[in-house]
């Protein structure tokens, strides 16, 4: 009885130095991978093309491909002449019969957003060689959005807001925020034919039968001072398609201050000697442009522009 466990005993030592082995044997083994679609933040629409090529020493390694995660099927491979003939590393054509990689992956079902496309080169026995991620950014619908109203900054009992909007999904809708607060605006939907003969593509006129829109906050509950204001265009699956953010006055704000000797810009040069000393232009013109637009605008901005 104790020899047959010694028996088992001994086999099971073997199997997990034999596992051990395998896996040492597969960290050691060198890969590269190289991603050429999509670019690192580049922008996608609804399906995800992606390529790019892997060379590995384990002929019988495998690539993967995951999108946030989740791993994907159908990859393609294939020879890559340009590939075998650059790289000469990674056991060359010997173990890299077919470089090259291709595959599709149907975004629809995601959000709109920042995503992460990961390939990964995986041994026989399951232990990843390589592995290389890239971001991309989801965008199923394009839009284009243009504010007309307001122009200035600075407001005391309601903020009227005029624009219009072209989008490739029909039934969006537009919130307004200040301080992430929804306003609760109601907008006016009106047609722009001027809009519709200049902004060509973003579904055109089937898509986009009312492209203006007007509406009015009521900003008396607000308390005064300077507050963020934002606008938010949504698809009909509640996702951003476009956004637009301002800084704002409310009634009183307190004026931008700055002293042209300051130590920030003082040594700057401005003219025929320093801002310290003739900077006075700028830095006036820098304190009132803040105070106006409500927007921190250095003096040396206005230097740099004179």
């Amino acid at each position: 009885m104790k020899q047959k466990r010694k028996k088992t005993t001994l086999m099971l030592m073997m199997l997990l130095i034999s596992i051990v082995g395998l896996t040492v044997n597969a960290n050691n083994i060198s890969g590269r991978i190289e991603i050429e679609s999509p670019t690192n933040g580049g922008k996608v629409k609804k399906t995800l093309n992606y390529q790019g090529w892997t060379m590995s020493e384990d002929i019988n390694s495998t690539v993967e491909v995951y999108v946030d995660g989740v791993k994907q099927g159908n990859i393609s491979r294939y020879g890559r002449e340009d590939v075998l003939n650059a790289i000469k590393e990674y056991g060359g054509r010997a173990t890299n019969p077919t470089p090259g990689y291709s595959g599709s992956v149907d975004l629809s079902g995601l959000q709109d957003g920042n995503h992460t496309l990961t390939v990964r080169i995986v041994s026989q026995t399951g232990v990843i060689i390589k592995e290389k991620t890239t971001k991309f950014y989801l965008q199923k619908y394009d839009c284009k959005a243009y504010l007309e109203s307001p122009k200035l900054n600075h407001f005391n009992s309601t903020i009227n807001i005029k624009g219009w909007e072209m989008s490739e999904m029909d039934n969006s809708y537009i919130k307004v925020y200040i301080d992430d607060k929804d306003m609760n605006v109601n907008f006016n939907r009106m047609e722009r034919q001027d809009v519709i003969d200049a902004i060509k593509n973003y579904g055109g006129q089937d898509m986009n039968l009312t492209p203006g829109f007007n509406g009015k906050i009521d900003i008396s509950s607000i308390s005064n001072g300077k507050h963020t204001m934002s606008i938010k265009i949504y698809s009909k699956f509640n996702e951003v398609i476009y956004s637009y953010k301002n800084n704002i006055c409310i009634k009183a704000c307190l004026p931008t201050y700055y002293n042209q000797a300051d130590q920030r810009w003082a040594d700057v040069v401005f003219g025929l000697s320093s801002m310290q000393k003739t900077g006075c232009a700028p830095t006036s013109m820098a304190m009132a442009f803040s105070t106006i637009l409500s927007k921190n605008i250095l003096p040396t901005d206005v230097a740099n522009y004179l």
